[in-house]
């Protein structure tokens, strides 16, 4: 159980180390399922594209979709059981997600990637005026824009990403966890950047040697990035919403006893 209110990046790469480590078994079938899941979502696609109708195409989709979206909130859900009630006898029935959070899952999901749509698209109308007289040619132009859109949405994105821990841990609907997500983030934005970009660094790199074409040392990396990286960053993201959480609750508190304090002032 996390208690402390304020972690340093540290504290929580090393407490998410201790529980990948001791739990690693139990994380890697989730991210083995969800990796296979995936290949094999991919390969279908490939080869059935040119053989079936599109109906068929999009029903095999919406399955695929669904069983990794299932395995992928049973994984968070798992996280959490270990960070709550690792001292308990484990049962399959407490990280299964119910359809209602589920539900919750793909419409919030929806409403995440239409937020950056209409972010972006208002980001572009807006400044595009001005970019346009301040950089004139079309590779400036191009650098520009890049810079004015992703930089807002970067931060956008790093202020609602946690709404799918609402919902599987409070049960919030989707424009409750959205909301939630932004309120929570307020103060501690940076340190969420600077932990995604350090676990980012595995796929960046991977995708540099790729396009260099060192296919031997990127085999490797991606071995690391699926046995290592993701099971260690599924359980560091769910250690930074439990410390966003535990901050509010304690500035909650805090607030309430101040505004005690006054009104006994008053008596």
């Amino acid at each position: 159980m996390i208690k402390d209110d304020h972690l340093s990046l540290k504290e929580i790469f090393s407490i998410a180390w201790r529980i990948t480590k001791k739990h690693y078994w139990l994380l890697t079938i989730f991210t083995v399922i969800l990796f296979c899941i995936s290949t094999f979502s991919n390969l279908m696609s490939l080869y059935l594209n040119t053989r079936l109708n599109i109906g068929v195409s999009v029903l095999l989709g919406i399955v695929f979709l669904l069983a990794y979206t299932i395995v992928n909130l049973g994984l968070t859900k798992a996280i959490f059981w270990i960070l709550d009630k690792d001292n308990e006898d484990f049962e399959i029935e407490q990280i299964q997600p119910n359809f209602l959070q589920i539900g919750n899952y793909l419409i919030s999901t929806m409403l995440y990637f239409l937020i950056f749509a209409i972010g972006g698209f208002v980001l572009i109308r807006s400044a595009l005026p001005l970019i346009i007289k301040i950089a004139p040619r079309q590779k400036d132009l191009q650098l520009a824009l890049s810079c004015v859109t992703l930089i807002p949405l970067v931060f956008l994105f790093l202020r609602v990403y946690f709404y799918q821990f609402f919902i599987l841990d409070q049960n919030l609907g989707p424009l409750e966890a959205i909301r939630d997500s932004y309120k929570f983030t307020k103060a501690k934005v940076f340190r969420i950047f600077i932990l995604l970009l350090a676990f980012g660094l595995t796929y960046i790199t991977t995708s540099w040697l790729d396009s260099r074409n060192y296919i031997m040392v990127g085999i490797v990396l991606r071995i690391l990035n699926f046995f290592l990286i993701v099971p260690l960053t599924s359980v560091a993201l769910v250690v930074i919403y439990r410390n966003l959480v535990n901050y509010y609750q304690v500035q909650d508190s805090e607030q309430v006893a101040s505004i005690e304090i006054t009104d006994e002032t008053y008596i």
